[in-house]
């Protein structure tokens, strides 16, 4: 007996567009069946197939669940929130577009993707307001907020290290000169020089995070608050 087929589960979004007419069945199949192959999302492989453009498809979900549809050409990504984290992004094709109050605005290509929605929701702690894009629009951005996102952890640790040559450098000047002060204030010379090591160990001391008691210091600086404009839109 030949052996029969696996029959292929069409997703929320292939059966939309069967019954907005814009594929068949059998088209909805072969679509998904590739993308099963290449473990790409269904919304993704239809571009590849030439079948329907991004654009067509992002005005078919938007009119069928509801959602509102934007053009991420419109968008500056340096104002995008960073609410979600970087791996969601990748995984789910989702991006935080604004946050207003506890209401994250997220764009995506595939509104019946629920998985994504719930653990972006369970990771952010937020409500989630879906916004309805282009697919391949979606992908040029997060490729964008990622190249930021590791941009940004680098010159965060370029600066770091700057910080705190600088920092050790006037600590040290400032131990010279309060050594010397010191040094001054005895008539006895060897009494001043004393004084001025002494002084100068406990600059220095302080200037590594350790406390007169022996005891590394764990206190750190507060964050830095940046402040953005109200949103991308």
């Amino acid at each position: 007996m030949a052996a029969t087929d696996t029959p292929i589960k069409l997703g929320g979004l292939a059966r939309t567009l069967v019954q907005e007419k814009l594929l068949t069945v059998e088209e909805a199949e072969v679509i998904q069946k590739q993308a099963n192959t290449l473990n790409v999302p269904f919304v993704s492989q239809i571009a590849s197939s030439k079948k329907l453009t991004a654009l067509k498809v992002a005005e078919a979900a938007s009119a069928a669940f509801g959602f509102p549809l934007l053009d991420l050409n419109t968008v500056n990504p340096d104002y995008l929130p960073k609410a979600i984290d970087v791996k969601l992004l990748q995984s789910y094709r989702v991006l935080g577009l604004q946050q207003r109050g506890n209401t994250l605005f997220v764009a995506l290509s595939d509104p019946t993707n629920l998985h994504a929605l719930d653990d972006v929701q369970f990771q952010t702690g937020m409500t989630l307001s879906p916004v309805v894009v282009e697919d391949d629009k979606l992908g040029r951005m997060i490729e964008k907020v990622i190249e930021q996102s590791d941009t940004s952890l680098k010159s965060l640790s370029v600066d770091d290290d700057i910080d705190l040559d600088i920092q050790s450098g006037e600590t040290q000047a400032e131990s010279e000169d309060a050594a010397a002060a010191t040094a001054r204030s005895w008539p006895d010379g060897s009494a001043g020089a004393i004084a001025a090591l002494l002084t100068t160990s406990i600059f220095e001391m302080v200037a590594w995070g350790l406390s007169l008691t022996g005891e590394t210091s764990m206190e750190t600086s507060p964050p830095t608050a940046y402040i953005f404009p109200s949103g991308p839109f």
